[in-house]
């Protein structure tokens, strides 16, 4: 579940849209593959892979289907799964228990959004701007 064809996708388009002349550059100067490939495709790709990351931790944190499938133990439940056990109960709902798991369900994205912010705002609007 780590990699699936939207990440493989937005990462090939990330690297198609990367200017050849600046790998060339970095072979003429003597640089090696290792070399060219950390010091400068990388750096240029993070902004794609910090929106890569934002939306695959996003996808897995609120994955329900399958871990209701596979796991047999209520003790094992990932969160969203055991969110919506809290909801079981038609006749006597604690809202406040609900809206207070509900709250710190988000806490997880919210802080991973907030650390690679920049590089999602720049990965997003990084296929908008025309050369």
């Amino acid at each position: 579940m780590l990699a699936n064809s939207f990440g493989v996708f937005l990462m090939r388009q990330n690297m198609l849209s990367f200017p050849t002349a600046l790998i060339e550059a970095a072979r003429i100067d003597g640089s090696t593959e290792t070399r060219t490939f950390f010091k400068i495709i990388l750096p240029n790709v993070k902004p794609a892979l910090g929106a890569l990351v934002i939306y695959m931790f996003t996808s897995m944190w609120n994955n329900f289907m399958w871990p209701l499938i596979i796991l047999g133990s209520k003790t094992k439940y990932t969160f969203p799964v055991a969110l919506a056990m809290l909801d079981g109960n038609p006749t006597n709902k604690n809202y406040a228990v609900i809206m207070l798991a509900t709250s710190i369900a988000t806490l997880p994205i919210l802080i991973i959004f907030l650390i690679f912010q920049k590089q999602f705002v720049a990965g997003v609007m990084g296929g908008s701007v025309k050369e």
